[in-house]
């Protein structure tokens, strides 16, 4: 082979590997943004910075990333290759999915799917996110939910039967004993264990609770929220009320609800007890002229 044409695939070789590094450095910076859950709006400047601060670099002078590149990056090269990386895996092992729907900012319905599993390679248990679906507004029912969730896993081409485990919240299309997403799920897998949301049922439970009380420990709370909202001066004339009353300056730094909270505590949990019935209107009294302020009576 000649000199020349040596010369010449040697170029285009060199080239072509300067083109590699260069799309990697993009897609690493892309990358980074993903991991970081940072916005995309910056890149066009980080990219900037680091030409900046590499200046003899070849590679990171080539790089051109703007938001739109950065962007079109994410969705068709590392969402794409991620999919595909865990549902090969998802593939060969058992798992469990964690499913809800939503409402995205553009009125949109959506159905996340996440799984749990434990990664044959690191041996630690992942939660990572499968796929969001988008659903039919006009069908939002369990066999449109679950038809939804069948074509997720025949497009991915994972086994219906490796699901050991379902969780979502309380809600009756997805948890119900006659017609929902989990009675059609535990058709297909019958050894599927259920688990409801923690925090629904600790709210239907706190729910329940609290009707139990007398109707004044809200309504005050409520009060006491809405007067000393948005207001340093009322915010201070609380704490100065808590403090000169029960001389405790145990309290949180949040400037409204948890000065609220402790004067809850403070004033309702001996008025409970006694079956005391003390309005709203008698606290914002007390605000308005706290202990401190008042005229010593002899």
């Amino acid at each position: 082979m000649p000199i020349d044409r040596q010369f010449a695939n040697l170029q285009n070789n060199t080239a072509r590997l300067h083109e590699e590094n260069v799309k990697k450095a993009e897609i690493s910076i892309a990358a980074f943004f993903c991991e970081h859950n940072s916005s995309i709006l910056s890149c066009e400047h980080l990219v900037k910075v680091v030409k900046k601060a590499a200046k003899d670099s070849a590679i990171i002078k080539d790089v051109k990333l703007g938001r739109t590149k950065c962007s079109a990056i994410v969705r068709n090269v590392i969402a794409k290759t991620e999919t595909e990386a865990l549902a090969e895996e998802l593939q060969k092992t058992v798992f469990s999915v964690m499913i809800d729907e939503s409402t995205d900012v553009s009125n949109k319905k959506n159905m996340c799917i996440l799984v749990r599993y434990v990664s044959s390679s690191s041996k630690k248990l992942i939660t990572t996110l499968l796929e969001l679906v988008e659903l039919d507004a006009h069908d939002c029912s369990a066999q449109s939910l679950w038809d939804a969730f069948e074509k997720c896993l025949e497009k991915h081409q994972i086994p219906l039967t490796n699901i050991v485990g379902y969780a979502c919240d309380n809600a009756s299309v997805m948890t119900g004993v006659e017609n929902s997403f989990w009675t059609r799920l535990k058709q297909k897998c019958p050894w599927v264990v259920l688990l409801k949301c923690i925090c629904h049922s600790s709210a239907l439970v706190s729910k329940e609770a609290c009707s139990k009380l007398p109707s004044f420990v809200e309504d005050t709370l409520r009060g006491i929220s809405s007067y000393t909202n948005r207001s340093p001066k009322r915010c201070a004339e609380l704490k100065d009320f808590q403090v000169s009353t029960y001389k405790s300056k145990r309290f949180c730094k949040s400037p409204t609800v948890s000065l609220s909270l402790n004067t809850f505590f403070f004033i309702f949990s001996g008025a409970v007890r006694r079956g005391d019935e003390q309005n709203p209107q008698d606290v914002r009294n007390s605000l308005a002229c706290p202990p401190s302020m008042r005229p010593e009576v002899p």
